[in-house]
């Protein structure tokens, strides 16, 4: 369901377009519909409404709050979280679980693939799934830091240092000291 979201850009039209949107406006904006599928939109809008994808107001549809977060330009999206999640390379994981509950491999990412997560992207799929995972973790990272500084300020009250490991784009640490340059805090 995500892939078909992702895949034919509902996300991003209905975000971009920032209100509810009828089917056939939505359908001209879909340039990658085949015209002859067209008929096939109503059934799929429903779909995605009953599960919980989209809003509808009588003839229009419109994002929810938790499918926001799977529009490209929303800046708390969580969309490479998801795909990273939801594809085919650590899908494959899952049906190994009890595979891995019975040897001696440290995940169950290890079981399917025969190496390690960090082996499998800079072997196999560097530049695709490295970036994919990179994005995915710069997203998360947008995300927890603004709901962290939103609603636990109190936790960063007095500090005077804080050190941001890992990542890569710096966003933790730009964000509470950003949020917290009233005090005297030392961000690394």
């Amino acid at each position: 369901m995500l892939k078909l979201n992702f895949g034919l850009g509902i996300p991003d039209v209905l975000y971009k377009h920032g209100k509810p949107m009828c089917l056939d406006d939505l359908s001209t904006e879909l340039s990658v519909v085949n015209p002859s599928k067209n008929s096939f939109l109503p059934i799929l809008m429903r779909f995605l409404v009953q599960s919980g994808f989209l809003n509808q107001h009588v003839d229009h549809f419109s994002l929810t709050p938790a499918s926001r977060l799977l529009a490209k330009n929303e800046p708390f999206n969580v969309r490479s979280l998801l795909l990273l999640n939801h594809g085919p390379v650590f899908s494959k994981a899952w049906p190994e679980l009890s595979a891995w509950f019975q040897n001696d491999s440290p995940t169950t990412f290890h079981t399917a693939h025969e190496k390690s997560l960090w082996d499998y992207i800079e072997e196999e799929e560097s530049r695709v799934l490295g970036d994919i995972f990179n994005d995915a973790m710069a997203s998360d990272s947008r995300l927890n830091t603004n709901v962290l500084i939103t609603e636990c300020k109190h936790v960063f009250e007095g500090l005077t240092s804080l050190v941001d490991v890992g990542g890569g784009t710096g966003y933790c640490v730009y964000g509470y000291s950003q949020s917290f340059s009233k005090h005297k805090m030392h961000c690394t």
